[in-house]
């Protein structure tokens, strides 16, 4: 069973902590281009800067949220690496990396597909809370 709440994520005052959390973030959606081509027509770089505002909210948020060396997978179906590795980069201080083992495994050790893979894009990271407070 799950307790479903709706609220505004970044902003959730949460009274339990948690051993998980997924993040599939709101995003440029680029990755879905194979199927919507018209997304190019749409989507601008002011779109791409308010979205990563976005997403380190609820990176934040996430990590507030999390019990001690809580877990955590953040996920966009953005090509941008502004909404992925950059996104990581940013909150480095809060979280450590935990490799994916995957065909799809950067060196990094996040995952990431292309369309021209026969699939969307996404980008897909799994971190461990650190002890640590957000900037």
């Amino acid at each position: 069973s799950a307790n479903l709440i709706v609220a505004d994520a970044a902003q959730y005052p949460g009274q339990a902590l948690y051993d998980a959390i997924l993040i599939d973030a709101p995003c440029s959606a680029t990755g879905t281009i194979r199927r919507h081509p018209e997304l190019l027509l749409h989507r601008t770089q002011q779109d791409v800067i308010n979205l990563t505002r976005t997403q380190h909210a609820l990176l934040c948020a996430a990590h507030r949220l999390l019990k001690p060396n809580g877990e955590l997978v953040y996920c966009t179906c953005s090509l941008q690496h502004e909404e992925g590795e950059e996104r990581i980069q940013a909150v480095a201080n809060l979280f450590d990396v935990r490799p994916i083992a995957s065909p799809f495994a950067t060196s990094e050790g996040f995952i990431r597909t292309f369309p021209d893979q026969d699939m969307d894009g996404f980008f897909i990271a799994h971190l461990r809370k650190k002890e640590s407070s957000c900037l």
